[in-house]
């Protein structure tokens, strides 16, 4: 499968049917996903300040990892982030 395709599906199956969006800087979006927020980043940079704790990242080839939102590190490549304690409620 070419990397299209898979950025492609990702996007498709992270964000779309959201419910809304807002543009948080120059290359950082939030969307509302099922009332959670799904934030897509990229770039260089600092994670908005809200993105704290324990966080669901899934990059553009669909590969999930959890981790600690102090941990995450922005580049070229967008990720898709979804904060555990939303996916709980």
């Amino acid at each position: 499968m070419k990397r299209t395709d898979y950025a492609f599906r990702t996007i498709v199956a992270k964000i779309d049917c959201f419910t809304s969006a807002k543009k948080i800087s120059k290359s950082q979006y939030k969307f509302i996903v099922d009332e959670n927020p799904v934030y897509v980043l990229l770039g260089s940079g600092s994670i908005p300040d809200e993105i704290t704790g324990s966080v669901k990242v899934t990059d553009i080839y669909g590969n999930e990892t959890q981790m600690d939102a102090s941990e995450l590190e922005l580049d070229n490549s967008p990720i898709f982030v979804e904060m555990m304690s939303c996916m709980t409620d």
